[in-house]
Order: structure tokens, then C-alpha cells, then sequence
């Protein structure tokens, strides 16, 4: 049988947790506009090559 955890301990997993979710946040914040430039521009590239391939074989 577990022993339960003191109002300290509880403290401190939840503010643990708290520090990680922010860190996790930050960290989307901060990569989230390079993964979607990135995106629009291999979809850009894409739509590019498409046409140049339609126009060369008009």
C-alpha cells in the first residue's frame, strides 16, 4: 500500500508540472512559425512545379 503523499509533496509534483507545461508551451510557441512557413512553403514549391510541368506540356 502506497503511503500518502504530504501537502508539501503534493506542492511539488504540482508545480513541477506546472514548469513542464509551460516549457512544453513556450517551446510550441516558439517553433510553431518555422513548421508552418516551412509547410506553405514546400506546398508553395509544390503548386510551382505543377504548373511549370502543365505549362511545358501545353
Amino acid at each position: 500500500m502506497k503511503p500518502s503523499l504530504s501537502h508539501e509533496q503534493m506542492t511539488m509534483i504540482i508545480a513541477r508540472a506546472t514548469r513542464e507545461r509551460n516549457a512544453a508551451i513556450g517551446e510550441l510557441f516558439a517553433t510553431l512559425p518555422s513548421k508552418v512557413l516551412d509547410w506553405a512553403a514546400r506546398g508553395f514549391e509544390k503548386l510551382v512545379e505543377t504548373l511549370r510541368v502543365d505549362a511545358s506540356r501545353a
